[in-house]
């Protein structure tokens, strides 16, 4: 065996480690809001997608602040178009909309007709001492209402003037002319908690899953107008409800650990190099 051919083989088993820690330090960038989200969700669970992450932030980039604190990220996309007719509400249809398990021929007419719709309000059920701190994206308004049992955090767009800054699914097309400035993609909020315990904070149970309530409701157009209701289905909203399991948010790697652990593997990877 040549000095070169025994030199490559000694390298590769360092190569390898240091390979594995960086990728081990750079995983939770990717790994902030991991959690089971709609098998929890008692109605419509196709209609949104929540992610939520608790643990302690260390300057947070989120809606256009940086915080530090202990709390919980959530982070919503609509997902309610699906093909454009009712098809991301066939699923598990609000008793409201559906006999024998199963959207009425009625309410998937209706559901269909009215299509897109824009999420317009939200509302988080988190343990006591929670929301001394919360960041919500422009346009909503925060409510923080407290008592023994828990907190609730209400974020609403006002609809009493203009339904501005709505958000739509990303697959949505045409959104109507009323909704103004309308969104799509993910919207992030924050709310501060006395814990950094996922399971501390997630203080709902059903059918023996613990999580955060997460309530979420939608609007649409009806008659030209902004509707919270289908009028002429019973006046009935359209919304959906249930728990998000909260993931354990990984301290991400600082930008200074990264830079290091780059350069030590581009060096490993200089010395790996076959010599002239």
């Amino acid at each position: 065996m040549s000095q070169r051919e025994t030199r490559l083989q000694t390298s590769r088993p360092g190569g390898r480690l240091l390979a594995a820690i960086l990728l081990g330090l750079m995983a939770p960038l990717s790994a902030h809001a991991l959690s089971l989200a709609d098998p929890h969700f008692e109605a419509f669970p196709e209609a949104i997608q929540v992610e939520a992450s608790c643990g302690v932030f260390q300057n947070l980039a989120i809606n256009g602040a940086v915080l530090s604190d202990t709390g919980c990220l959530f982070r919503f996309e609509n997902t309610s178009w699906g093909d454009g007719a009712a098809s991301s509400f066939e699923r598990d249809p609000d008793r409201h909309f559906a006999a024998s398990g199963s959207l009425t021929p009625e309410a998937r007419d209706i559901l269909a007709g009215h299509q897109p719709y824009g999420l317009y309000a939200i509302e988080l059920e988190l343990a006591p001492g929670s929301g001394s701190l919360v960041s919500a994206p422009v346009g909503f308004e925060i409510e923080v209402d407290t008592d023994r049992d828990g907190v609730e955090i209400e974020f609403e767009i006002p609809l009493r003037q203009a339904a501005s800054g709505l958000f739509f699914d990303s697959n949505a097309s045409d959104v109507p002319g009323p909704f103004v400035d309308a969104r799509s993609g993910v919207l992030e909020f924050f709310v501060s908690t006395l814990s950094p315990d996922p399971s501390v904070n997630s203080i709902e149970e059903e059918d023996g899953i613990h999580g955060i309530e997460v309530e979420a409701e939608f609007a649409w157009l009806s008659d030209g107008e902004v509707a919270t209701r289908f009028s002429s289905f019973k006046n009935r909203r359209l919304g959906v409800e249930g728990l998000v399991v909260p993931s354990h948010s990984v301290p991400e790697p600082t930008t200074s650990t990264l830079i290091a652990l780059g350069l030590a593997l581009l060096g490993l990877q200089a010395r790996r190099a076959p010599r002239p």
